[in-house]
C-alpha cells in the first residue's frame, strides 16, 4: 500500500523494530542512506491531517517529546482488523435540549456541522446522557463522547449506548484488542465513540461534534506525560477539525463559565421557572 501522512508503520531502530506514525511523505531523494520501513501496521491513517497540527500543538502546549504526543493516537500492541462501521447516525429529536435556553440555536448549530464552542449548563439532576444522545444523534458526520471517570462505569456512556447502539469504547477500561478495533473503526468512519479523557485522541477523520460531559470533573487532567487537560485539547481539535464542542455540566469550570458569559463560546442553560 502507499505510504500517506497519518500511517502507522514498523521501522528498524538498532536492533528493533518499533512503531511510528508517519508525519509527512517527500518524493524528494534523501542526501544520506535512510532505512527502509519494515511495514505498514495499519493501512488507514491514524492521524492524518489535521490530526497531525493537534499532536504538534500538544507537543508544544505540554512541552513533551514530539513522539509522545503522537503515541496518544496509537491503539493498543494487538492484531485486530477494524470492526463493523455504521456510516450515518440516528436522529432522536430534541425534546430535553430544547427546554433549555439557547437550546434550539445549539441544536441548530449542530446540524449544521457550525464550527463553535458551547457551555451547556445543566440541572443537577439532569440526565446528561440523554441530553448528549439528542445531540449526537443530530451530528452530521462523526462525533465523540469524553466523560471524566470510566474506572467505574458512566452512566453517560451506557444511557448514551442504551439509545444508540452503535457507540463504540475506546477506554482503557475495554480489552485491548476491543479498543483496538473501535479505534480503526473510527479511524475508518465509524460515526460514534466514547471514552474518557483519552478519546479526545481518537481518530475521526470526519468528527463534526465532541461533548464533554462533566466538564468541570479535574479527572479531565492527565497526570502523567503528556499532562493534558482533556477541555483544552478538545477546544483546539474542534478548531482545527472545525467542529462543535460543547462542554456539558451543572457546575461548568470558571474558564469555561466566564466565555461564554463573555461571549467567546455559545451558551445553554436551564430555562427560567
Amino acid at each position: 500500500a502507499d505510504l500517506s501522512a497519518g500511517m502507522l508503520v514498523r521501522v528498524p531502530l538498532g536492533h528493533r523494530r518499533v512503531r511510528g506514525i508517519v508525519v509527512e511523505v517527500s518524493r524528494r531523494a534523501s542526501e544520506r542512506r535512510l532505512e527502509e520501513i519494515a511495514g505498514i501496521v495499519v493501512a488507514v491513517p491514524l492521524c492524518a491531517p489535521p490530526l497531525d497540527a493537534l499532536a504538534e500543538w500538544t507537543a508544544v502546549r505540554y512541552a513533551v517529546p514530539r513522539g509522545r504526543a503522537y503515541g496518544r493516537f496509537v491503539p493498543p500492541r494487538v492484531r485486530v482488523r477494524a470492526g463493523e462501521i455504521t456510516g450515518s447516525g440516528t436522529s432522536l429529536g430534541s425534546q430535553l435540549v430544547s427546554r433549555h435556553e439557547g437550546g434550539d440555536g445549539l441544536m441548530a448549530a449542530v446540524r449544521r456541522g457550525d464550527a463553535g464552542v458551547w457551555c451547556f449548563r445543566c440541572t443537577p439532576e439532569a440526565d446528561q446522557g440523554s441530553l448528549v444522545a439528542e445531540l449526537v444523534g443530530a451530528a452530521r458526520g462523526q462525533a465523540l463522547v469524553c466523560v471524566p471517570e470510566v474506572r467505574f462505569g458512566s452512566r453517560v456512556l451506557e444511557t448514551v449506548t442504551g439509545r444508540l447502539p452503535h457507540l463504540v469504547r475506546v477506554d482503557s477500561e475495554m480489552a485491548e484488542g476491543d479498543r483496538a478495533r473501535a479505534l480503526l473503526a473510527l479511524a475508518s468512519g465509524h460515526v460514534l465513540g466514547g471514552g474518557g479523557r483519552s478519546a479526545v485522541f481518537a481518530p475521526a477523520p470526519a468528527l463534526s461534534l465532541i461533548v464533554m460531559s462533566d466538564e468541570h470533573h479535574p479527572s479531565y487532567k492527565e497526570e502523567r506525560a503528556p499532562r493534558y487537560d482533556a477541555r483544552r485539547v478538545a477546544i483546539e481539535r474542534a478548531r482545527l477539525q472545525s467542529a462543535t464542542c460543547v462542554l456539558m455540566s451543572p457546575t461548568p469550570s470558571v474558564e469555561t463559565g466566564a466565555h461564554a458569559q463573555g461571549g467567546d463560546f455559545g451558551s445553554v442553560v436551564p430555562a427560567r421557572a
